[in-house]
């Protein structure tokens, strides 16, 4: 039949049939200056619409039974947050877990690279089945269908909020081999906010819940708001932590090549990390710039000073403790946060990666201090909405 033909038998407009024609959601064959649309295609359509307007059978309605309140989740991330290491996995496991405990649903978190591509890196949902849909979509396909408001909010960096899903968009962004799933659960409702660092998108947290379902409250925006904070936080934590080690190999190794030669002790970096070259009992010998800066003070004045003299009294104890261990051998990193106070009387909390030279004979001959302050999440209040 042609498109005329096509439209009665759709009891739609002409042009309505020849816009979905061209769009692809009816399926046709160009001939000549005309389309031929055949018996199937129009049966196609018309499932496929249907199946857009109906609801899931026998799916209960997404009710919100939060295990925990948003505060505790709130100081739960917080915790994780102060008690990381090295990776910011704990982090993103505790938000992800928690926003589908309280909120239901979806809970997701993707990380933006440079080039602005996205990696899953925690997900959760109460349903085990959907999870496993879910992970099977960001596994074996390119594109997701929560992506198109994913980039809006990177685009923004600002929450984007969707309180209906346009089912047909639904269906569209889903890759055909997922499309049976979701007679089981319908994507109904999204929340999608950018992880932020400054000006930097650092990750996406995108919440999504099954059809039917409430939309999401302006106070769940700002609960996942502080909670995507905390989580451009980690993400930066661990990246300075990364480029930390990698600046104190560098400095080891420079120093492995001259020895006890002091004399030439290697260029610190004026503009980066906090930098420290000690004596193997702790006493600085050389600081750049940034060393200076954490403790508004003058680099020279920090020559001739020990390390167990920096963080404040309550800590000196176990900074004694750390140096004693490197000297003996026992070992030759330690990484650990430390509270300084400046000469202005201000605290600030920083990382402190420590690396002890050794010569040839296991003889110590220099230490290497690399130090950062911890970055703070910026929780502060509200967040505009994109959409």
């Amino acid at each position: 039949m042609n498109l005329k033909q096509a439209a009665r038998r759709l009891g739609v407009h002409y042009q309505t049939a020849y816009r979905w024609v061209r769009s692809g959601k009816l399926a046709a064959l160009r001939v000549g200056a005309v389309y031929d649309i055949s018996d199937q295609a129009i049966e196609k359509f018309e499932r496929e619409r249907e199946a857009e307007r109906s609801a899931p059978v026998d799916l209960p309605v997404e009710s919100r039974r939060p295990e925990m309140c948003a505060s505790e989740l709130v100081r739960a991330a917080h915790d994780a947050y102060r008690s990381m290491v090295l990776s910011p996995s704990a982090v993103f496991e505790v938000v992800s877990d928690g926003l589908a405990k309280l909120l239901g649903g979806l809970a997701m978190i993707q990380l933006v690279n440079a080039d602005e591509t996205l990696v899953t890196r925690a997900m959760h949902h109460s349903d085990l089945q959907r999870l496993g849909v879910a992970w099977t979509e960001v596994e074996s396909f390119t594109r997701t269908m929560t992506e198109i408001q994913v980039r809006v909010a990177i685009a923004t960096r600002k929450p984007v909020r969707v309180h209906h899903l346009p089912q047909d968009h639904v269906r569209a962004q889903t890759a055909p081999e997922l499309v049976q799933y979701l007679d089981d659960a319908r994507p109904h409702t999204l929340l999608a906010v950018p992880a932020l660092y400054g000006d930097d998108v650092r990750a996406v947290i995108t919440l999504v819940r099954d059809f039917p379902a409430a939309p999401y409250s302006d106070e769940d925006v700002t609960t996942v708001g502080v909670l995507a904070a905390i989580v451009g936080a980690a993400i930066v934590r661990c990246s300075l932590h990364r480029q930390a080690w990698d600046r104190r190999r560098a400095l080891m190794a420079k120093l492995e090549a001259v020895g006890a030669a002091f004399e030439q002790l290697p260029d610190l970096d004026p503009c980066g990390a906090a930098e420290l070259i000690c004596s193997p009992d702790g006493e600085i010998v050389r600081a750049n710039k940034a060393a200076g800066e954490l403790g508004a003070i003058d680099p020279d004045a920090l020559i001739g000073m020990r390390l167990t003299e920096l963080p404040v009294d309550e800590e000196q104890c176990r900074e004694r403790d750390l140096l004693r261990r490197l000297a003996a051998g026992e070992l030759s990193y330690a990484d650990a946060l430390r509270t300084i106070e400046a000469t202005d009387g201000t605290r600030e909390l920083i990382t402190v990666h420590r690396g002890m030279v050794r010569n040839a004979a296991s003889e110590p001959t220099a230490l290497v201090i690399v130090a950062e302050r911890v970055p703070l999440p910026d929780t502060g209040p509200g967040f505009r909405i994109a959409s």
